[in-house]
């Protein structure tokens, strides 16, 4: 009978949900952004398009590794990350570059 192991082998440890970036990052900023043009891949910056970026989101921004509070050379104008507006039951909300709610004051 095979001993039971309570370890985690490194394979079993890399794949467990906390140290899965899929689950413990926030989804991408643009999702959140006004400038959104088109949503890609789920877990990749692939067919991800905005006013900036028509042509393709920059993988760094995408992932949260570039802030884009400011126009970038290779963008298109002068478009920066906006949140949309989240109206729910308790109020209007925004969300940060960096994935945080923020409820607006009325």
């Amino acid at each position: 009978m095979a001993k039971n192991n309570d370890k985690e082998t490194p394979e079993q440890k890399h794949m467990s949900a906390k140290n899965d970036w899929r689950f413990v990052n926030p989804e991408p900023p643009c999702q959140k952004c006004v400038h959104l043009i088109s949503i890609g891949e789920q877990y990749s910056s692939t067919r991800w398009t905005c006013k900036a970026f028509p042509e393709g989101i920059l993988y760094g921004i995408w992932a949260r590794h570039t802030r884009h509070d400011k126009p970038i050379p290779s963008q298109v104008g002068n478009y920066v990350y906006k949140s949309k507006i989240a109206h729910l039951d308790d109020g209007d909300y925004v969300c940060t570059f960096e994935g945080e709610w923020l409820k607006l004051k009325k």
